[in-house]
């Protein structure tokens, strides 16, 4: 899940923060970060860009690739 350099002429994979399977939400990664709170809080601003890949089970970047990239769907809100 680490950055890395793609060869020339490559397509880089969208970024892990436009994933189907990361989640950023602070209330989902303080569930699922269990102790988390001692450390501080999933809502602080240190924590950046951070997310949880699903997929892999691991913390990362929003800026990470990965070879297993799935574009999210976007939700189109409609009004009552």
């Amino acid at each position: 899940m680490r950055s890395r350099a793609h060869p020339a002429g490559a397509v880089a994979p969208a970024g892990c923060g436009g994933c189907a399977w990361f989640a950023d939400e602070p209330a989902h990664l303080e569930a699922v970060l269990t102790g988390l709170g001692s450390m501080g809080s999933a809502y602080a601003s240190v924590r950046g860009d951070d997310g949880l890949c699903n997929l892999h089970g691991r913390l990362v970047s929003a800026r990470a690739t990965c070879p297993r990239f799935a574009a999210r769907r976007q939700t189109v809100a409609t009004e009552p």
